[in-house]
């Protein structure tokens, strides 16, 4: 008698103490919360600080588009074509880089652990390495063509002036960059001696390839935050 009577005591201080186990358990729950949004606002702070070193869209191909019609009349009519594929393909990055913008601008709020801003880096790398070799192309046709000659040898050695059916038919599209970054890595010789020989190039060595680049509009859509 005295187990059960002890029992039915534990039994009741339980039912009495149940309300409190539970404001514990709300409060515990409400804390959690609160953390999680804590971090979550955290996360959106530093997603829109990396969003605003980032430019609003490329606009490279602009100026080379008309560099390249007015240095036309100096191009091979099969090197010009391909350089062409070269232009038509960083116009399509462009575009590409644009959406992720837009898309990663208008999402960090809601879900910034899933916006794409890696990728949108990325593309942007991307970008800046095919700038960098269309500016030699646009440029040193009629300037110094050795150095636009050893360009667009490894451009077309790397399959870079593939249609875009060729390229779609090959594993092309995921590893353009790599291929860009060697090519800029591999030509890091003919880039320092335009650098010192050429104005142009100059005014647009490889640290002025950021948000401040002519090639980039830096505004910042922030309408969409």
């Amino acid at each position: 008698m005295d187990i059960l009577h002890h029992i039915t005591s534990i039994n009741n201080a339980i039912e009495k103490n149940k309300p409190l186990h539970q404001a514990l358990e709300k409060k515990q729950l409400e804390i959690l919360e609160e953390i999680e949004s804590r971090e979550t606002n955290k996360l959106r702070v530093q997603k829109e600080l990396e969003l605003r070193k980032m430019p609003s869209q490329a606009t490279g191909t602009t100026p080379l588009y008309n560099k390249l019609n007015e240095n036309y009349s100096h191009y091979d009519k099969d090197q010009f074509n391909n350089i062409l594929r070269f232009l038509t393909h960083i116009e399509e990055k462009e575009k590409y880089y644009r959406q992720l913008y837009l898309k990663t601008t208008s999402n960090y709020m809601a879900d910034p652990k899933n916006i794409p801003l890696s990728i949108l880096d990325h593309t942007k790398k991307e970008l800046d390495y095919s700038y960098k070799l269309l500016m030699v192309l646009a440029n040193e046709i009629n300037g110094d063509v050795v150095s636009y000659g050893k360009v667009y040898n490894k451009i077309e050695d790397a399959g870079l002036f593939m249609s875009v059916p060729e390229k779609r038919t090959q594993e092309y599209l995921n590893d353009i960059s790599k291929k860009m970054g060697t090519i800029i890595n591999s030509l890091s010789a003919v880039f320092d001696q335009l650098e010192e020989t050429n104005t142009f190039l100059s005014s647009i060595s490889e640290s002025a390839f950021d948000a401040s680049s002519t090639l980039w509009d830096i505004s910042y859509d922030t309408s969409r935050m």
